[in-house]
């Protein structure tokens, strides 16, 4: 038996399987092994192997949580893409994250305009930075001359940048640059009114002023082309003007219940006045597109035969009144969006400076009649004096003039030439007036004959003895007394 048992191990010994049975008893455990897994009380715990440093180890084996490393580079990722951006928008000038704003902030801002117009809104909108940040340091009396040359450079650099942008967009569309320097115009307005505003009470409380600020601005206004001189077409204009009433009506919709009645009640005048002023222009641009064609006739006669030749001459059609009202108001409507929209100009402003009242036809007349009113007073009140001058009188005949032209004027609905001339009379009377107060009347130191014929006849007391008469021309004459006969000559 035992020697079955050692020929039974000889013989499996030389048994074997070829490579592809060892192949597939394999997989056939592996698959058993993943369906039918081992229960976690039956395995045992992998003993851990102690990884302590040994002296001739050559490097150090570090460990990292690499949760945590991912957790760490997304807070400082946050930190320096967001909040460090974001706490720099709130800087100026000597701040130590003003250059994160300035070349980090706004120049990723300036790579995303893309369109030569965009650009220009841009540069424009930097400015306003700009100025915003040395009015703040002007207020709080930390605007040095380094700060303030910095700043002015840095408009100047804007500015320049902006007339780059238009110089490249009249090239590709004249009409949009029309459009963008009309803006630019304006927003160099607004800044020009606050920083006047700013520099003349800075001035009076002996603070630190920006008035190199407000030449710089002065220069760049200086730059920009005339917005009567623009070309844009009627149609542009007027969608524009479109877009940004729109934009000022819905911008005041929202602030209603942040604004008081009165601001509430000027805008809504101001806006009232847009209207009117867009009305006036489509009437206009009506009245001169509806003319009739003229038909000129012409004769000519020779020795053989009359000729008659009929031109047909189309009517020139003057836009340029109509474009100028939609100019007007589409200033004043970006001047007012920036009234609403930008706390620092409604500080320093008031929305009457920025945009006057636009009076009505209604209101031009009442104010013509008071000041007619004003001028009859102060004319009779210099007609009564005494002793009027002959430049005194030549002046009232001359403000008689006025007046007529003034009333003329009111026929007709010239309320323009009728403001002209009683602007002229009420400035003719203030000197009239004003020379009058210089020049007191001064009292005649000589007495006539007659004045002193009647004090000797009112003083029969007088002990002096009556004087001769005089023999100048101004003595009164002594009733004729009777002439004594002649002696006849002996």
């Amino acid at each position: 038996m035992k020697r079955f048992s050692q020929q039974f191990h000889t013989a499996a010994k030389r048994v074997t399987m070829t490579k592809a049975e060892s192949r597939d008893l394999r997989e056939r455990l592996t698959a058993y092994m993943e369906y039918h897994p081992l229960p976690e009380a039956m395995r045992t715990p992998q003993a851990k192997v102690a990884t302590g440093a040994l002296a001739s180890e050559p490097f150090w084996v570090v460990r990292f949580n690499t949760m945590r490393t991912r957790a760490l580079a997304s807070v400082a990722t946050l930190v320096v893409l967001i909040i460090v951006p974001f706490a720099a928008e709130q800087t100026v000038p000597g701040d130590v994250l003003y250059p994160v704003k300035v070349r980090f902030n706004e120049e990723i801002r300036s790579s995303l305009a893309l369109t030569p117009y965009q650009q220009v809104e841009w540069e424009t909108k930097r400015v306003e930075r700009r100025l915003a940040e040395a009015r703040l340091l002007a207020t709080e009396g930390k605007l040095t001359e380094a700060v303030e040359a910095e700043v002015a450079a840095a408009v100047k650099s804007h500015t320049d940048a902006a007339q780059a942008g238009l110089a490249e967009l009249r090239e590709s569309d004249s009409e949009e640059a029309a459009i963008a320097e009309l803006t630019f115009a304006s927003a160099l307005e607004v800044e020009s009114e606050v920083l006047e505003s700013e520099t003349a009470r800075h001035e009076a409380a002996g603070a630190s002023t920006t008035a190199t600020l407000a030449a710089t601005i002065a220069d760049a206004r200086a730059a920009v082309a005339s917005p009567a001189a623009t070309e844009v077409s009627f149609e542009r204009l007027l969608a524009q003007v479109e877009d940004e009433t729109t934009h000022a009506a819905e911008l005041l919709l929202s602030l209603r219940e942040d604004i008081s009645m009165q601001e509430r009640a000027d805008i809504d005048r101001r806006l009232a006045d847009i209207d009117r002023k867009i009305a006036l222009a489509l009437e206009s641009r009506e009245i001169e597109t509806v003319e009739s064609v003229e038909v000129v006739t012409s004769t000519s006669t020779d020795e053989t035969a009359t000729t008659t030749v009929e031109t047909i001459v189309a009517p020139v059609v003057d836009e340029a009144t109509a474009k100028q009202y939609l100019r007007e108001a589409l200033q004043a409507t970006q001047k007012l969006i920036r009234f609403m929209t930008d706390i620092d100009v409604k500080a320093n402003v008031s929305v009457e400076e920025l945009v006057p009242v636009t009076p009505t036809d209604d209101e031009r007349k009442d104010t013509l009649e008071l000041q007619l009113l004003q001028i009859e007073r102060q004319t009779g009140a210099i007609a009564s004096q005494e002793a009027l001058s002959e430049k005194t009188v030549f002046g009232l005949a001359q403000v008689d003039e006025l007046v007529e032209k003034v009333e003329r004027a009111l026929v007709v609905k010239e309320y323009a030439t009728a403001e002209s001339a009683a602007a002229d009379a009420l400035a003719l009377l203030a000197d009239m007036a004003r020379v009058s107060a210089e020049v007191p009347a001064t009292p005649s130191e000589s007495a006539t004959s007659t004045e002193a014929v009647v004090e000797e006849a009112e003083d029969p007391e007088s002990p002096t003895e009556p004087e001769p008469p005089a023999t100048s021309t101004n003595a009164v004459a002594e009733p004729d007394q009777p002439e004594e006969p002649a002696e006849p000559e002996v």
